[in-house]
């Protein structure tokens, strides 16, 4: 095994790590009370994961970010239904934009 296959796997971890540590901030701001309401803040790493390795790890990230957007005190204040639909739409919101990178990607590699 060659040591740059080694690099090979180590760049997908680490842009994964730092979409993660994104996610984790967000979710510390929203401890604070610091409620974040827009979804772009979730929709950058997203991006970031989609556009480097295509729409499945885009819809895998979107779910991450999902489930980042609940913060600790609305599991226990919010109707569950409430929180369903929340999660839905953001969920849907995401993936509509995972899919419109790949989309995009692959009218752009046809021409």
């Amino acid at each position: 095994m060659k040591i740059t296959s080694l690099h090979h796997l180590w760049i997908p971890f680490r842009d994964c790590l730092a979409a993660l540590l994104w996610l984790l901030c967000i979710v510390a701001l929203n401890q604070q009370n610091f409620q974040i309401t827009s979804v772009i803040p979730y929709l950058v790493p997203v991006v970031f994961i989609t556009i480097r390795y295509g729409t499945s790890w885009g819809f895998d990230i979107s779910a991450l970010a999902t489930i980042s957007t609940v913060s600790g005190n609305d599991l226990s204040s919010l109707d569950r239904g409430v929180l369903f639909w929340g999660m839905s739409t953001t969920y849907l919101k995401l993936s509509c934009a995972t899919a419109g990178i790949g989309l995009g990607r692959a009218i752009v590699t046809k021409r």
